[in-house]
């Protein structure tokens, strides 16, 4: 790391991302836009269970509280929550859209898919096997037990990505362009 570059992954999930989830999703099911609060989901289980693989429990349901002591969750309801956004993502990304012309389009906002629709129902799906996928040393059965389910898992991989055409590209402001990202600071340059 660079000499006083101290920012963790924890800090960059939570004030850097997180922050902005809950009102991504609040605002877009507001406006009836399930193309956003879709996406807000499916950010929002992508970045969770990084931090709960990283950090093991932690805050989930009461991360949006405004307490110096939340309450913590255990990875199993974490993991649970996680593929229940998805789930509730790809539903949203799915369903028919009654877009407000006055309101942007995702294309608008989506640096990581360009507003590509089942690239993000493609990446939810991947995600999902991809976490199920961490049940193996469990019994056969359905995860909603908490057992390894293969056929779900087949399932969720049929309907995700099946080329590089069909990849997710995360571009970050300070690759793509003359603009930085303010919480890069100066060690970094």
């Amino acid at each position: 790391p660079q000499d006083g570059l101290t920012t963790t992954s924890y800090q960059w999930w939570f004030v850097g991302v997180y922050c902005n989830v809950p009102d991504l999703y609040k605002k877009a099911m507001e406006d009836e836009n399930g193309q956003y609060a879709g996406v807000a989901r499916i950010i929002r289980a992508y970045g969770m269970m990084l931090m709960t693989d990283l950090y093991g429990e932690m805050p989930y349901f009461a991360v949006e509280q405004e307490s110096a002591l939340p309450e913590y969750n255990t990875g199993r309801e974490i993991f649970m929550q996680c593929i229940a956004d998805i789930d509730e993502g790809i539903s949203l990304l799915e369903g028919a859209q009654t877009l407000d012309p006055t309101k942007p389009a995702l294309a608008e906002g989506d640096f990581w898919n360009n507003g590509d629709v089942n690239k993000w129902i493609k990446l939810g799906y991947l995600l999902k096997a991809r976490w199920l996928n961490k049940l193996t040393k469990k019994a056969a059965g359905s995860y909603k037990d908490g057992k390894y389910d293969a056929d779900e898992i087949l399932r969720c991989l049929d309907k995700a990505m099946q080329s590089n055409a069909d990849n997710t590209i995360i571009r970050h402001t300070d690759d793509n362009g003359p603009t930085r990202d303010t919480l890069w600071g100066g060690p970094v340059y």
